[in-house]
């Protein structure tokens, strides 16, 4: 009997899982955005309830994504990540360490991914899709409470991944 209720157990943790992935994915648009702002044009343009397009770089921090929630640090293109330098051979070339640490303080947007109700979601998002850092995105929503210039806090709905 205990045997069976571990199958059970089992089989319905991995049902959540696949609830939570398939929640995610349907973050990830395959419609190209036809304009977004850089990060620091959104950072300088936008201010708290603006509606938000932001194209940037998964990165500028060791560990660019949220763990108990979908969220990520989105870079400006701009910067310059390590795997861009020849001969360079960093293990973390997505956390900017390459780049002046002022310019990729003043590059940097936190994005979290809302649901319906407005509320983080509650699970990483690295990793689906093959979403990793140094990709290419396009995030929508808007900015959030809270933003300032020194901390560009973006609410997001979908993302699109070049």
């Amino acid at each position: 009997m205990a045997l069976l209720l571990l199958a059970c157990a089992d089989s319905n943790s991995v049902e959540i899982e696949m609830t939570k992935l398939d929640s995610l994915s349907s973050l990830v648009s395959k419609n190209y955005p036809q304009t977004a702002l850089s990060v620091r044009e959104a950072i300088q343009l936008l201010k708290v309830g603006d509606s938000a397009t932001v194209r940037g770089q998964i990165g500028g921090k060791r560990h660019p994504f949220f763990s108990s929630f979908a969220g990520f640090i989105l870079t400006d293109i701009e910067v310059l990540f390590c795997n861009e330098i020849e001969e360079d051979h960093c293990e973390t070339p997505w956390d900017g360490c390459c780049e002046d640490t002022d310019t990729l303080k003043s590059s940097r947007a936190s994005v979290t991914f809302v649901d319906a109700d407005g509320f983080p979601i509650p699970s990483g998002i690295e990793g689906v899709e093959g979403l990793k850092g140094l990709d290419v995105v396009t995030v929508d929503g808007f900015i959030a409470k809270g933003s300032t210039k020194n901390n560009l806090l973006i609410e997001a709905t979908s993302l699109y991944r070049e």
